[in-house]
Formats: structure tokens, sequence, C-alpha cells
């Protein structure tokens, strides 16, 4: 039996409503690195989906007649997101702790951003009875702008076998910040239908697994490939060697994508955040350099016909690109968010 876990003493909860969420116990499958100083990690997590299936074969039961939902069919859209939290190690088990028949005590949870594409995630669980997801946490800074954080820290440093749980599906993925559309259908999809360029900037861990998402996506990879698609990745420490990714550059600008990443030095803080996204998005200041919007920009429509996707900022670094792309022209409407930002 896998060892139970205990959490981190300073793993804080972001999920209030966390009680009121479906959980299913996952098992680490594989925890690789994804940065050169191994900062970064991916999880492959294999989340129990052991759906019961109807009388037939077992080839066409597979196929078609599973008799219940599967965990796995609440990832329809890059962006979406899922709680993680730790199993608890029963310290008093059988000395008049936890019974046999109670439920296992889990620690506070944390909301990630998947990391593998929808259509991957469902390929990889099509014949298991298991939903395989990956994840990526950033061990060292916890995927943020300040200090560190012990949640992604103890996250990182699994070793495969190691059992945590995982709550259902979360979001709708990429998002505007106000919509009144209720039930409309999804941002990126119609902008995708629209034949609109996409720019999409991920900062840390967040920002980065929701990029690489979205990349990966079957309908954004064939508008990749007409040449409307960029990305801005601002994530890692120390140079190149400490970015995520950095071995799926080359295998995402061959699908057309304009790829432009830069490390941030240590301890920059929102400021120079927002200066490094600043001069990768909007060009240098003297204009010799141009920014990975305006290369996208269509011609006789200019900036305002690119949907630009902003996932893993610091709130006040959002608000500030939010409000420069506006200002180039950029409706409101097509500058979307990952979810939870506001």
């Amino acid at each position: 039996m896998a060892a139970r876990l205990a959490p981190p003493p300073a793993a804080a909860s972001s999920e209030s409503d966390a009680s009121l969420l479906a959980w299913a116990r996952a098992c680490v499958i594989e925890n690789r690195a994804e940065s050169g100083d191994s900062a970064f990690r991916t999880l492959r997590l294999s989340v129990a989906d052991d759906v019961p299936l109807l009388s037939g074969s077992v080839r066409a039961s597979l196929r078609s007649k599973s008799a219940g939902r599967r965990w796995i069919d609440g990832y329809k859209a890059p962006g979406q997101q899922v709680g993680v939290r730790f199993l608890v190690a029963d310290e008093d088990e059988g000395e008049g702790g936890r019974g046999a028949g109670d439920p296992p005590t889990t620690s506070p949870s944390r909301r990630l951003v998947l990391a593998s594409s929808p259509y991957e995630a469902l390929r990889e669980s099509a014949s298991l009875a298991a939903s395989i997801i990956e994840v990526m946490v950033d061990r060292e800074e916890g995927g943020g702008s300040g200090g560190g954080d012990a949640f992604c820290s103890a996250l990182g440093r699994l070793a495969p076998g190691a059992e945590l749980e995982v709550s259902t599906v979360q979001g709708a993925g990429w998002a505007p910040m106000f919509s009144d559309e209720d039930g409309a259908k999804p941002a990126l999809a119609s902008a995708l239908e629209a034949g609109r360029p996409l720019l999409v900037i991920g900062v840390g861990a967040a920002g980065a697994a929701a990029l690489r998402a979205t990349l990966e996506w079957n309908p954004v990879q064939a508008a990749a490939s007409a040449g409307r698609v960029g990305a801005v990745l601002a994530a890692g420490r120390g140079g190149p060697g400490g970015a995520p990714y950095l071995v799926w550059y080359d295998l995402w600008r061959g699908w057309g994508v304009d790829l432009r990443a830069t490390a941030l030095p240590p301890g920059c803080g929102d400021l120079g955040l927002e200066a490094a996204l600043f001069s990768a998005i909007f060009g240098s200041g003297g204009g010799d350099l141009p920014g990975a919007l305006r290369a996208l920009a269509p011609a006789g429509v200019g900036v305002g016909g690119v949907t630009v996707l902003v996932g893993g900022c610091p709130r006040p670094v959002a608000l500030a690109i939010m409000r420069r792309l506006e200002a180039e022209g950029v409706p409101s409407a097509h500058i979307l968010f990952g979810d939870p930002y506001f």
C-alpha cells in the first residue's frame, strides 16, 4: 500500500469551497524535470476512473458503452484546472483514531492548471480504467513571482507511487474578465472559428502549463500552421537553463508558432516582470524590434483583430497588460484570462 504523505507545514488553501467538490484518488506515475535546474516539474497523474461497463463485448464497451460519465470528460478546453490536495498520514490509526471505514484525512488544497491538452489527455485515457493528466509546479517559487511555496515544493518532490487527491475539472478555461453571455460558446473556440490570430502569454508555472495545453490543442495547431499563433513565455530564473519547456521550443516553432521566451532575473518583482512582458508583447521603445502583438496583426485590421490570452500573471501585472492592450486597440472581449483571476 502506497504511503500517505503529510502536507507541508505552510500549505494554505486557495479554495474556500473545496469541501463542495468531488474528489478522486490519484497516483503519481512520473515526476520529470522541465527545466535545466530541475525546479519546474511535470507530475503525470493517474486518476481513479473505473466507470462500470454495460453488457456486451469488452471491445464494444470500451468504445461506446460506458454506463457513466468519466472523470476525464470534464476536461474540454485548455486553461481548465484541478484542485490537488495531499493525503495526511494517520499517526493514530489503530489506536482510537480514524476507523477503518472512515474517509482519509486530507490537507488544504491548491488549484493547478492542467498542462496536457484535452485531446492528449483523452487519448492517453481512452482504454484505461483511469484518467491520465499532467500538471506542472515550480518547486522553488511555487509558480509565482514572490517567495517560496511549501505546498508546490512538496508536490514537486513527490516520487512515483505517491498518492494524493484530485478534484473534478474546474473552470471553463480562457475567458474574458467580464462576460454576460451565459452559456455562449467558449471565447477561445469562437476566436478560432472566426479565424482571429492568437497571442498566448504565459507567466510562471501556471502560465507555462496553460500555454503548453493551448499550443498543443489541435484547433490551435491548425491556426499555427497558418501563421496565426504567437506566444510569450516568461518563466525561469538565472538564464535560459532555468526556463521550462526549453526542449519544446523547436517543436512549437516548427508548427508555426512565433514563440518569444524570456527568463526572469531572480527577485525581479512585479515591476520587472511587467517591463519584460511589455517589451516582448509591444516591442522595444525605439520601435526597432516589433512586438509579438503587432507581428500577428492582420493586414487592414490591425491589433484589434488579435485575441490575447493571459495566464499566470500576478493580478497587478495582468491589469496593466489589459489596460495597455485596450489602449493599443484590442477590444476587452478579445482579452482572455486563465481562471481564476478575479
